[in-house]
């Protein structure tokens, strides 16, 4: 009898798969030969590299080799050195999720500088965990600001009383002296990421100036 441990899989592609095969002999056996383990892949979206379908009892997939939101089915086949003949077979399905989207602003979380510096604010860091960090990912950026005493807010704008026209890319440049100082309340701007069949995030960053 062949069974798994766990019996079944859920990860997310930031984990480690990892699955030990256990075997028990029939009673009825008299001899225990050593056993010839073989993983193999049945199903899932990508092929899963040869080298982590081994051939010992236990299976690891390193973080970050399966697609996200897809279901993959390996099987284990246990047989005999002695009698290749005799031999048992058993699948796992192993489910990986999706991981929700990170919104970043690189640089600390609240800032303060002169109204003589231009403002620009970099969230490019922003990412896809369930895509390599190197691709493509495939986000969408909107920027808000808002002008906030702790207990209310308005919409940002320039030294003219215009509203303040924001990008809508994964930076955010405000020249020099667009903006009013300050004195009570802190800007805060905001950059949503989103991407199609994701809820978006958001981070926030505050500015005095």
């Amino acid at each position: 009898q062949l069974y798994f441990q766990p019996a079944s899989v859920a990860v997310t592609r930031d984990q480690m798969v990892e699955v030990r095969a256990v075997t028990v002999f029939s009673q009825c056996t008299t001899a225990k030969s050593e056993m010839v383990f073989q993983w193999a892949q049945v199903s899932g979206p990508t092929t899963i590299p040869a080298q982590y379908l081994g051939t010992i009892a236990q299976l690891r997939i390193p973080a970050g080799t399966l697609r996200a939101d897809a279901t993959y089915v390996v099987a284990l086949t246990v047989s005999m050195s002695d009698d290749v003949s005799k031999q048992s077979s058993s699948q796992m399905v192993i489910s990986v999720g999706s991981l929700p989207l990170i919104a970043r602003i690189t640089g600390s979380v609240t800032r303060k500088q002169s109204t003589r510096s231009a403002l620009a604010l970099d969230a490019s860091v922003s990412r896809d965990p369930d895509v390599d960090a190197a691709a493509e990912q495939g986000l969408a950026f909107v920027w808000a600001c808002s002008l906030s005493d702790g207990t209310s807010s308005q919409a940002c704008r320039d030294t003219s009383g215009a509203l303040l026209v924001l990008s809508a890319a994964s930076t955010l440049q405000v020249p020099a002296g667009t903006l009013p100082a300050t004195t009570d309340a802190a800007y805060q701007f905001t950059v949503t990421v989103s991407k199609v069949g994701k809820s978006p995030a958001a981070y926030t960053l505050s500015l005095t100036l």
